[in-house]
């Protein structure tokens, strides 16, 4: 019986081997290697995809952001640390808040799909995606928090703390 040739996985490429070369990523004192189906997702051909995906996914957590933020600025109230944020809401218009978010995320997005294909976009779309992230982090920590503790957080409503607060709908 004659041996089994591989078939290929992609027509135009022949199918890879298991003793294919690691393709080196970075240089100097923090090389790195990458098997090469990686190293098209690295490639620099790629960062407009990379960059798109990152964009994407940064604005669905803008909407989640935004969401999660009028929903305790008209009901209960929650102390915003941003003091430009804090200064929107102070005109105590909920559409204000969704127009000033959504213009700056337009801008700022529409800045790095705009310029997606050089590195610096794709750097300012990965810390944009990762400071996002945080974000959620945070609101999950925060929505957590105010579950558990009802009465305490009522509590910093009558707090004069300048950084409180809250929206009529």
């Amino acid at each position: 019986m004659p041996a089994a040739t591989p078939i290929p996985l992609c027509l135009d490429r022949p199918a890879p081997t298991v003793d294919a070369p690691l393709v080196h990523v970075l240089h100097g004192p923090f090389s790195l290697t990458l098997p090469p189906a990686l190293e098209r997702i690295f490639a620099v051909e790629a960062r407009p995809r990379r960059v798109m995906f990152l964009l994407a996914a940064t604005a669905l957590m803008c909407f989640g952001d935004l969401a999660l933020t009028l929903t305790y600025t008209t009901s209960m109230g929650m102390v915003e640390t941003n003091p430009i944020a804090r200064a929107v809401m102070e005109h105590n218009s909920p559409l204000f808040v969704v127009i000033w978010k959504l213009a700056t995320m337009v801008l700022g997005l529409g800045i790095l799909c705009w310029a997606r294909r050089a590195k610096a976009a794709e750097v300012a779309a990965w810390l944009c995606f990762l400071i996002m992230v945080a974000l959620c982090v945070h609101w999950l920590s925060f929505a957590t928090m105010v579950s558990r503790l009802p009465s305490d957080y009522a509590q910093l409503a009558s707090l004069d703390d300048p950084r409180w607060v809250s929206m009529t709908p």
